[in-house]
């Protein structure tokens, strides 16, 4: 599930692209800064209006579907990392199918714990809270629409267990992502800044408002 320079660049902008290039090599030197955008949407009067193209259909997943996933390729690695998931309690995900019944994106939310996976294992949302993460599509199916209906839709899941908010940790330079999280009326008043130099790690959280 690497994706390409090609795929990065669409994702990214060319700027930011060769800027995400330039912290990798920074982060083999034993450096890294990344700041995450916290993205929050009210789910009290939170109502879904963006409709799932009809050549798919949505529904839970479980640890035998990354097992059996043909187009997204899910190594080794991950598929244990996913299990470790699967394995907590409050950890759910949510795949999206063709017609023919080939999952083509998977996305988790988590209600009762908000870590930036990879980062940090500090709580970072509140009880009333839930969050969506870790999720991935593949770059044939991202022209539908298919993040921004499951953020919706991961949202109304993170509703249904009785959150009262839903809570989405951005990269600043992911302008996709950004944009997604505008569409289900998510707003940024707040980031998280990940410093990390030779093994010692500091982070700080920020009131800051920022535009998607």
């Amino acid at each position: 599930m690497k994706a390409s320079l090609k795929q990065r660049i669409i994702q990214y902008g060319l700027y930011n692209s060769f800027f995400r290039l330039f912290k990798k090599i920074l982060r083999h030197l034993g450096i890294q800064r990344e700041v995450f955008l916290i993205c929050k949407r009210n789910l009290n009067d939170f109502s879904p209006n963006i409709t799932l193209h009809k050549d798919f259909h949505t529904r839970e997943i479980f640890a035998e579907d990354f097992i059996n996933s043909s187009v997204l390729k899910i190594g080794s690695h991950k598929i244990t990392a996913y299990n470790i998931l699967f394995s907590k309690e409050g950890y759910h995900a949510y795949g999206v199918f063709t017609t023919s019944k080939v999952m083509v994106y998977f996305g988790w939310i988590s209600i009762n714990e908000g870590v930036l996976p990879g980062v940090t294992d500090d709580d970072l949302i509140s009880n009333d809270e839930g969050l969506i993460v870790n999720a991935f599509c593949h770059p044939d199916y991202r022209k539908y629409g298919i993040h921004t209906y499951m953020n919706q839709y991961r949202l109304l899941k993170i509703k249904e267990y009785g959150k009262k908010a839903g809570v989405g940790f951005v990269l600043k330079e992911n302008i996709p992502a950004r944009k997604s999280q505008l569409k289900i009326g998510m707003s940024c008043n707040e980031i998280i800044i990940v410093s990390k130099i030779f093994g010692k790690q500091k982070i700080r959280r920020i009131k800051k408002k920022i535009e998607l």
